[in-house]
Order: structure tokens, then C-alpha cells, then sequence
């Protein structure tokens, strides 16, 4: 994905995750991955106007948005694991970190 010729393992209908949606880098990553097929799980964290941060990158075509607090929460595993089966998927194949700490370990539990 999205190299000169390589890829990272990441195909048409594969689901990625990351944290720090909304940074430039995050917001790219929403709009590469978009024409290629690739499904989204995007972080933000929970804070006054995250709602319109999540519109924003709805329409840049983010696939999911979660917040930082519903990481590690069982009720958003489920709901990760129902959204891979609905696209008959067995895991996220990949993880984009620009945060560190706490989200990121919680992500990171996402990945297999």
C-alpha cells in the first residue's frame, strides 16, 4: 500500500487503525486509503467539538471514528470484531501511531 512498488500487507477491503486521526498526517492517511479500498478505524480524542472532528474526517472518507476513551472498552472490541466479519475480515492488518501511551497500547490490542 501506497509505496513506489512495495507494499505493507494491506489490500482492497483490509482495515487499518490510527490514533491522531485528525493531524495532517492522519487526515492524509484517510484520503489515500480511501480510493484504494482500505477501511479506516480512526482515533480522536474526546474532547469539546470532537463531533465536528469526526464529520471532517468523515468526509475526507474516514471508514470508523472512536474515541481515545472507548479504547479498551469490551463494547468497542465487539464492535471492531463486527465490523471486520461484516467485511470478512479476521484483523486490522495495520497501525499508525502518532500519539504514544495509553491509546496506543489499547490499539495496539486491535491488531491480532
Amino acid at each position: 500500500m501506497w509505496g513506489r512498488g512495495q507494499s505493507c500487507g494491506v489490500f482492497l477491503g483490509d482495515y487499518i487503525i490510527q490514533n491522531g486521526a485528525n493531524s495532517g498526517v492522519g487526515e492524509a492517511v484517510i484520503q489515500m486509503a480511501r480510493p484504494l479500498g482500505v477501511k479506516t478505524i480512526n482515533i480522536i480524542r474526546n474532547r469539546p467539538g470532537h463531533e465536528q472532528v469526526a464529520e471532517r474526517l468523515r468526509a475526507l472518507g474516514a471508514t470508523h471514528i472512536l474515541t481515545d476513551d472507548q479504547l479498551g472498552k469490551i463494547e468497542t472490541k465487539e464492535l471492531v470484531k463486527s465490523w471486520l466479519a461484516q467485511a470478512g475480515k479476521k484483523e486490522v492488518k495495520l497501525g499508525l501511531n502518532c500519539v504514544g501511551g495509553k491509546p496506543t497500547t489499547e490499539m495496539a490490542r486491535m491488531l491480532r
